[in-house]
């Protein structure tokens, strides 16, 4: 998704302010979902959103 995609679907589109606060809470989201989930930058695109698939096997 794009940043601008993301700013009108979570604050209005007529929010004026910056970007920055964006990348804050991306990072929030990276730092609380780690190890299951990655949000990858991708240089004049936006964010792109993985799902880390689970490398170990099952206990049962």
């Amino acid at each position: 998704m794009s940043r601008e995609q993301i700013m009108e679907a979570v604050w209005d589109a007529n929010w004026f302010g910056p970007t920055k606060t964006l990348d804050v809470h991306v990072a929030a989201l990276r730092r609380k979902l780690a190890g299951a989930i990655t949000i990858e930058a991708v240089r004049g695109v936006g964010f792109r959103l993985e799902i880390v698939k689970d490398s170990g096997g099952d206990a049962s």
